[in-house]
């Protein structure tokens, strides 16, 4: 499945995965290259999207944030 949100959001899951050592504390390499893969991707240079993403100005991380949100907000509603 082709990945269609922001590549800065897929960064985001990417470090996210690797400072939890979700992937069996794989290296980052390792997890973009299964990231770009699944979701047909290039990623391009994500060291300097993660720099980037450390110098925004309201949350470093909305991709997440929202995505937490969202979950909650899921969970929260009654059963269908």
């Amino acid at each position: 499945l082709p990945w269609t949100d922001k590549k800065a959001w897929l960064v985001e899951l990417l470090y996210g995965l690797h400072v939890m050592g979700s992937l069996n504390n794989a290296d980052l390499k390792k997890i973009a290259t299964l990231l770009e893969t699944a979701f047909d991707t290039d990623l391009g240079n994500y060291s300097r999207t993660f720099q980037e993403m450390c110098l925004r100005k309201k949350s470093s991380t909305p991709y997440l944030d929202r995505m937490i949100e969202m979950l909650i907000k899921r969970m929260d509603e009654p059963n269908e």
